[in-house]
């Protein structure tokens, strides 16, 4: 039997995600209806209809202002700006949906531990069990400026973040049992004192007391997501994440990075196939291959270069205005996301790329490659990086929204059930057991060693 697909629609929670000057074309309804429930809900019911896993909703707080020392070309662009916060997104969604579940980026860099394990809490309890977190450092020096974070060395980020994760496992599966809440009317208790216990943490980092504010949610910790690319960035992966989020721009380039992500979880202790590894793409669709070129083309007339630019430099930490379109990239240093540095290795002849090459590359799905042709087609592309790539699904970010993502529901999803490549129904009622078929954390993972109620910390 072929292996199946995880899917997960990506987007952020803003006027766009990441194929700018879409917006011009009136049929490209998230410009405005980013702010409209019913959009969100119409997302989440089309992905909900193509069986997805998730939407992933990715997160930046800050306009990105290196291009130009501003962030003027930022707000010109509508490049993820303005946007709002993903968070309260999924109660919203789940009282539509029954099965879809959330994905939220959130920094480890921005808000304390305390307040993230309470935060990722309450949205498990108000989705029933379907929410995910995607674990971020955070690399923006407009948050920094705006007094979301201290400056902090790009492997430190991780040194913290591995304490961080540290914290909200003892508050998530340690510090209450399943049982505390009795509601025992004949003693006046409501959750038993002797099951809720303090987590006394302190680290290098971090003191935090506990106990956790929020009773064990169905899941207790929330699926956990990433996406470092970095040696630092792959190595918190391998230990922490039950999907991994890749960049890659082709399927040689694809399978090195997932089978270094495999050999570095079986180095943490995790058993491989456990984590699910998932690149992101996009796609343009039609009935022909004729049809889908024009289409392509059309989308490339619209795209706004120095929109991608903007994000591109907020990425690298390199400045792009007015960068001459003869020269290359080789040489540019990163410290934000290191990925970026690296990205376009895995297509052969990349290294001399003129700026203005990598740029139209750029123009659409940004690092993503983006597959252009009829249904079959875009199905028999995805299954050749799946098989090719030991790949477990992808990450799918529409050009144009939601018209790009109603089309791949309604035309390539049925070619791959029909091929028992997706699902036709979900299997289980949280994130956890649709992604990798079990409720709680799994024994290989490292925030399964603090069971609820153990240890020798305070009452």
């Amino acid at each position: 039997m072929p292996k199946q697909m995880h899917l997960s629609a990506f987007s952020h929670h803003a006027s766009s995600s990441q194929s700018f000057g879409q917006w011009k074309d009136p049929r490209n309804t998230m410009a405005r209806g980013y702010l409209d429930p019913e959009y969100w809900v119409n997302v989440a019911k089309t992905c909900e209809r193509g069986c997805f896993d998730t939407i992933f909703l990715a997160d930046a707080p800050g306009a990105k202002d290196i291009y130009g020392g501003n962030h003027r070309m930022t707000a010109k662009a509508g490049m993820q700006f303005p946007g709002n916060d993903p968070t309260f997104l999924p109660p919203v969604l789940a009282r539509e949906t029954e099965h879809l579940g959330f994905i939220v980026t959130f920094a480890t860099g921005y808000f304390p531990p305390f307040h993230a394990a309470r935060v990722f809490s309450t949205l498990d309890h108000m989705t029933g069990g379907r929410i995910g977190w995607n674990i971020v450092t955070g690399y923006m020096k407009a948050a920094l400026r705006n007094g979301m974070a201290a400056e902090m060395p790009h492997d430190e980020r991780y040194d913290r973040a591995d304490e961080y994760m540290e914290v909200v496992y003892k508050l998530w599966e340690q510090s209450w049992c399943d049982d505390a809440i009795v509601l025992d009317i004949d003693t006046s208790t409501y959750a038993d004192p002797d099951k809720v216990r303090r987590i006394d943490h302190r680290g290098r980092y971090f003191s935090v007391q506990g106990p956790h504010h929020s009773e064990p949610s169905p899941q207790r910790t929330p699926l956990l997501a990433q996406a470092g690319g970095s040696a630092r960035g792959v190595a918190f992966a391998a230990t922490h994440a039950e999907l991994v989020f890749i960049i890659a721009t082709s399927i040689a380039d694809a399978a090195r990075s997932t089978k270094a992500l495999r050999e570095a979880a079986t180095k943490a202790g995790r058993i491989g196939p456990s984590i699910k590894v998932l690149p992101e793409i996009s796609w343009v669709v039609a009935e022909t291959e004729q049809k889908a070129k024009a289409k392509y083309e059309q989308y490339l007339e619209t795209a706004d270069v120095d929109g991608v630019l903007a994000l591109l430099g907020g990425h690298t930490d390199t400045d792009f205005a007015g960068f001459d379109p003869k020269a290359t990239l080789k040489g540019q240093s990163s410290k934000g996301i290191t990925t970026v540095a690296k990205v376009f290795e895995g297509i052969e002849g990349a290294g001399e790329w003129s700026f203005a090459e990598l740029c139209d590359y750029l123009k659409l799905g940004y690092t993503s490659p983006t597959f252009v042709g009829t249904p079959d087609q875009i199905a028999d592309t995805m299954e050749a990086w799946m098989d090719g790539a030991d790949l477990d699904g992808f990450i799918l970010a529409p050009v144009r929204a939601p018209g790009d993502l109603e089309e791949f529901v309604d035309m390539v999803a049925p070619v791959l059930q029909k091929r028992g490549r997706l699902r036709t129904a979900y299997e289980g009622t949280t994130l956890r057991e649709n992604v990798n078929g079990h409720a709680r954390l799994a024994p290989d993972h490292p925030g399964s060693r603090y069971k609820a109620g153990s240890g020798t910390f305070g009452v």
